[in-house]
Order: C-alpha cells, then structure tokens, then sequence
C-alpha cells in the first residue's frame, strides 16, 4: 500500500489563485454597490434600501468569495489516494471517500489534468490528478490495472455542450445587467439561476466531488434570486438608469 498527495508547489498556487479571484470578486461587487447606489439616490430612492441591500450583499460576497475557497484548500490539502495491491481509493477531509476494487477497474481516461480510474458505473469514479507528487509511478501502476481509452465521442460532445452553456450563462448574465425591460431582466436571470441548480442536482450524482462545490452552486443560485428580485423592485419604482 502507497499513499500519495497533492505536491506543495501546486497547493501554493492554488491559495495564491484562490486569494487573487476573491479579492477581484469582491471589488467587483463594491464597485457595482458604489455605482448602482449612486444612480439610485440620484432618482430620488430611498437611502435606507441601499443600505439594508449593502448590509445583506457585502457579508454575502464575501462569504462566497472567500469560504467556499478556504473549504475547496482544506480538502485539497487533505487530499490522499492510496494504492493498494487490489484497489484504489481517494480521500479527503469533509469529502466522500471513493473505493475502487482492482477487478471492478473497467478502463482508465486521461483528460482535464486528471486520470480517471473507470468503473462500469459511470458516477462511481476515482480521479487521479496530475499535480500528485509521485504521479508517474502511480500512472504506470495503475497501467498494469487497465488500458487508457480514447476519450470517448460522446465525452467529447458533452464537453461541447457544457462550454457552450458556459458561454450561455455568461450571455445571460450579460442580459441581466444591461436589460431595461423587466421582463427580459426576470427570464434572463430565471435562466441564470436554473443554470446553478442543474448545475448542483447533477453534481449531486458524482460521488468523487467535494461537498463544497455541489454547494457553492446552491449558494450562487440563492445569490441570482436575490439579486432578480432586488432589480425588479428597482424596475417597479424607477430606480434604473
């Protein structure tokens, strides 16, 4: 039996990553707080609403911006997979633990910086990153299990599709910001918000995924149904400009 984990040098990148997109995200947020309030007191709303929306969105970002990170570092510091002579098993602090038996192994794919030991059951997966230290040896082990395979077509198509719904949400996030007529604004975001909880019933599926991102896209999708029915107040009393 061997363990390995994640090398140090990809864990410092990752936290210094992880810090850089949270500071922007949440600059970005105060940045349109700042403006929209502005635009606001300047039609005459009331400045108790801004204050109160400050007060709930500024916490709210930054818990977005930065928990979920920490959680996501925890578990990447936490993360082990061990070989043993007949299985392989991925663990990690506050995540599943995911055990593959030697003859269970159906096929091994490489794709998206990870090998992933294949079962018969597509949601029963053990994801081997490459950042491990020690990745090689347990590459070639894991070689004498099973063959790698191609990615598979329909892999292929899948991934098609997810980038093109990402280029969707960014369209629709887009619509949410730049549209004047409240009935666009509310389909737009509706979409938005649809998009995080397909997002989180899907990954719900995948055992081999951390519990913090399932919930990170519950917490977004709450987040979009604030800030959908904070904008239609602002479109009922003409606060937009």
């Amino acid at each position: 039996m061997k363990t390995y984990s994640l090398s140090q040098e990809f864990l410092e990148r990752q936290r210094y990553t992880t810090r850089r997109q949270g500071i922007g995200c949440v600059s970005l947020i105060v940045l349109g707080l700042v403006v929209n309030m502005a635009i606001g007191l300047g039609r005459g709303a009331p400045w108790w609403i801004y204050l109160m929306i400050t007060l709930i969105v500024l916490p709210a970002s930054v818990a977005l911006a930065f928990l979920p990170a920490r959680r996501q570092r925890t578990a990447l510091d936490s993360l082990e997979i061990e070989l043993g002579a007949d299985y392989v098993l991925r663990r990690e602090q506050n995540g599943p633990k995911v055990r593959i038996q030697r003859s269970a192994v159906t096929h091994l794919q490489e794709a998206g910086g990870a090998l992933f030991v294949c079962t018969s059951d597509k949601y029963r997966t053990v994801v081997v990153p490459v950042a491990l230290e020690g990745y090689e040896e347990l590459r070639t082990e894991l070689l004498t299990w099973a063959p790698i395979q191609p990615m598979s077509r329909r892999l292929g198509l899948g991934r098609l599709v997810g980038f093109v719904a990402w280029v969707l949400l960014f369209a629709g996030f887009l619509t949410m910001f730049m549209a004047r007529v409240a009935w666009l604004f509310a389909v737009a975001g509706l979409a938005v918000a649809g998009f995080f909880a397909y997002q989180y019933l899907s990954l719900r599926l995948y055992p081999y995924i951390n519990s913090t991102q399932k919930r990170i896209h519950l917490f977004l999708m709450v987040v979009v149904l604030l800030f959908v029915a904070y904008r239609l107040y602002q479109f009922s009393i003409g606060t937009l400009p």
